[in-house]
């Protein structure tokens, strides 16, 4: 086994054009960063091939150590199952040239046939745990009837093997909000850890300039149910019947975007909420969070999200629910405001306390960017690259 090299597996979808590589500015960023502490990483993922002609505003892959193994593109569960053969056999295939520790990203598919390469071939193998299937498949309302029980089936028999291949390898997981899987297996060989995006030098630092002349609160994240996005459109009809001069921007695609615009505009508050769609993560993006009061997550269920600390990195009050992995991030009263799920009303009451309580805001303030500076990218890829190198070496 060669100590320095990394092969990443991931489902994430990335976009190539003119032989260069383009997927989410998060993940975009922390390959980029994880690569410069390897000689040579390999990245296994579905790759869709787009025109000349179509625009991508997603981020370029930099880094000239990463080699793209690229993999039929699957759509969720139903497309790896549809596809699991053709997958199956590439990743067989491309692991010939494997001889690195493999990282998982998880959930995905096909992590079980990873497991069973790196026993075969006597590579060490560590899984990262950073999304709740179980969670969004059975709480949320992307699936229905028929499909919605054999999607949850799925995320169930995903979770008894991420189970059984905990007992025989390593984990790093972002926050504690999947402790389920390995409470009765907690050692120093699973890790709790938190995701970061941004660099030491990207942190905005500004003063409160809150005015109750017009406060303007964000939210940036998926249109989706399980985020709760009704509850905080409610809070904000709420605050403006009461007289406060408010508005919400809300970054962010999903399969509920028009869904919610409709909303808005039938409680005829549509002038105070502007949908921005999707803004990938840069220079755009962070200043939506500089130009914003508070941020606001509102959250049914959730794991660990990056956008808490980077709300923090720019100067922006952190509302959110008490839920999933949330918690590890936010310390209620210290570097945010935590309130129950799926209520309005708590929402409400948050935002008030941070418009009418200049003393808790200038706390909440300067504890959010201690909190950053403490979890920036750079100290994100250190953990991760010390946990791997301490228990993936053989």
């Amino acid at each position: 086994m060669k100590k320095d090299e990394i092969i990443i597996f991931t489902g994430m979808v990335f976009k190539k054009k003119k032989n260069e590589y383009y997927c989410s500015g998060a993940l975009g960023r922390y390959v980029d960063e994880l690569s410069l502490k390897y000689e040579r990483m390999y990245l296994c993922v579905p790759v869709q091939e787009v025109t000349n002609d179509e625009e991508v505003n997603d981020y370029k892959i930099k880094s000239t150590k990463i080699i793209i193994q690229e993999l039929p593109v699957y759509k969720g569960f139903v497309g790896a199952i549809k596809r699991k053969k053709i997958i199956t056999n590439s990743i067989k295939i491309f692991s010939s040239e494997w001889n690195g520790v493999i990282y998982v990203r998880w959930p995905v598919p096909f992590s079980y046939t990873l497991f069973k390469i790196a026993k075969k071939r006597n590579l060490p193998i560590c899984f990262h745990l950073v999304g709740d299937t179980k969670a969004i498949v059975s709480q949320g309302d992307k699936y229905r009837g028929l499909i919605k029980l054999l999607a949850v089936f799925y995320a169930n028999v995903n979770e008894l093997l991420m189970k059984k291949m905990l007992k025989k390898s390593v984990a790093l997981v972002n926050g504690s909000g999947l402790r389920r899987l390995y409470q009765k297996n907690k050692s120093n060989r699973i890790k709790e850890i938190r995701t970061s995006t941004f660099k030491k030098d990207e942190i905005y630092y500004k003063e409160d300039r809150l005015s109750q002349e017009n406060i303007k609160l964000l939210y940036v994240g998926y249109m989706r149910h399980e985020k709760g996005i009704p509850f905080l459109i409610d809070a904000i009809k709420d605050l403006i019947n009461e007289g406060y001069n408010i508005s919400l921007t809300l970054v962010g695609d999903g399969d509920k975007l028009q869904n919610y615009r409709t909303y808005a505009h039938t409680l005829g508050i549509d002038k105070n909420v502007s949908f921005k769609g999707h803004i990938p993560l840069g220079n755009e993006l962070l200043e939506k969070y500089r130009e914003n009061d508070i941020f606001i997550l509102p959250s049914i269920s959730e794991g660990t999200p990056r956008v808490l600390i980077e709300a923090m990195a720019n100067g922006a009050i952190v509302i959110a629910t008490n839920t999933g992995g949330i918690p590890y991030t936010i310390k209620n009263e210290f570097n945010g405001l935590l309130v129950e799920p799926k209520s309005s009303e708590a929402l409400k009451m948050a935002i008030l306390r941070v418009i009418e309580d200049k003393g808790l805001r200038q706390s909440l303030l300067e504890n959010g960017y201690q909190f950053a500076e403490m979890n920036t990218l750079e100290s994100h890829v250190d953990e991760v690259y010390q946990f791997i190198s301490e228990n993936c070496s053989k």
